[in-house]
């Protein structure tokens, strides 16, 4: 990819993540006080600068350093995050202003209740272990990368698929969830996934400590 191309992508990723983000906080003023989902008014300030930052960041590094993975993590964090947000901010807007006759109400709360954990978990790992030049320490990280991709892999079938009330929606039953044997294994993999995605992210920041304690003069990131 051209560095002119890899401009194009990142900048357009974080120009959709950022009107989703917008679009999505727009909704919530919309909407009337959910008690469930109310905090105070200093964390949604500040989750809506995360939401604004992960985006402007991985575009700022992914246009001039496109090679590095770390702009294209930070842009697809940004991203998922952003469509989890206005996905959760839409169907709350539907059930509390339309009482459910919003279109497409379900599918947004489906797709609000299987983004949540995973991704940010996945990179968080994923930073952890390549920062700041886009490689690992060494190879003896690569099987932490792969715990963490296939856990949070795992973790996203399991919360798309898992029978019963959607974990953002619970009056919603999910529309895709497959239940009998099939819905009991997903049910038992979910835990698992998600205590093998925490080993992972931990270890890879003893990765990160590792890296800082030995690094010598600059580190130059991948080009």
């Amino acid at each position: 990819m051209s560095a002119r191309s890899a401009a194009w992508l990142a900048w357009s990723v974080c120009a959709f993540s950022v009107a989703l983000t917008l679009l999505g906080v727009l909704l919530k003023l919309l909407t009337p006080p959910i008690p469930a989902r109310e905090l105070f008014l200093g964390f949604d300030v500040l989750f809506t600068i995360e939401l604004l930052v992960y985006p402007t960041v991985g575009a700022l590094v992914a246009s001039r350093r496109p090679q590095n993975p770390i702009g294209w993590i930070f842009c697809g964090i940004g991203f998922l995050d952003a469509a989890q947000t206005f996905a959760l901010f839409y169907g709350d807007y539907s059930l509390a202003v339309w009482h459910g006759a919003f279109a497409g109400v379900k599918p947004m709360a489906w797709l609000s209740s299987w983004i949540s954990d995973p991704v940010d978990l996945i990179g968080g790992t994923l930073l952890f272990l390549l920062f700041p030049n886009g490689r690992l320490l060494s190879s003896r990280w690569r099987p932490v990368m792969w715990m963490a991709l296939c856990a949070g892999a795992t973790l996203f079938v399991v919360y798309a698929l898992i029978p019963g009330p959607l974990y953002t929606f619970p009056s919603i039953t999910n529309p895709v969830g497959i239940g009998g044997a099939v819905g009991d294994i997903l049910g038992m993999l979910q835990p698992i996934g998600l205590v093998v995605l925490l080993i992972a992210l931990l270890a890879s920041a003893v990765s990160l400590i590792l890296r800082l304690r030995r690094a010598k003069g600059d580190r130059t990131p991948a080009a």
